[in-house]
């Protein structure tokens, strides 16, 4: 789904999963949520505290091209 975005195939079909998948998220952590007795706060620090971890690996990652490619860059000049 993210790769096809990615190298340029566009279709309907990936932007439906897209929805489903997402709806079907919101359904469970909403189970979840009267299951369990979560309190709305605590779901949504636990959402704040894994879109805060997932930056930090992007961000790490980036870095780590950034400096592959330096390396690459300075390691080719004569």
């Amino acid at each position: 789904m993210l790769f096809s975005r990615l190298l340029g195939k566009r279709g309907g079909k990936s932007r439906s999963v897209l929805a489903v998948s997402m709806l079907a998220c919101a359904a469970f952590v909403a189970a979840a949520m009267w299951a369990w007795g979560l309190p709305g706060e605590a779901v949504l620090r636990f959402l704040l505290l894994c879109i805060v971890g997932l930056a930090v690996i992007i961000l790490a990652a980036l870095l780590g091209t950034v400096c592959v490619v330096l390396i690459r860059k300075l390691s080719q000049r004569p």
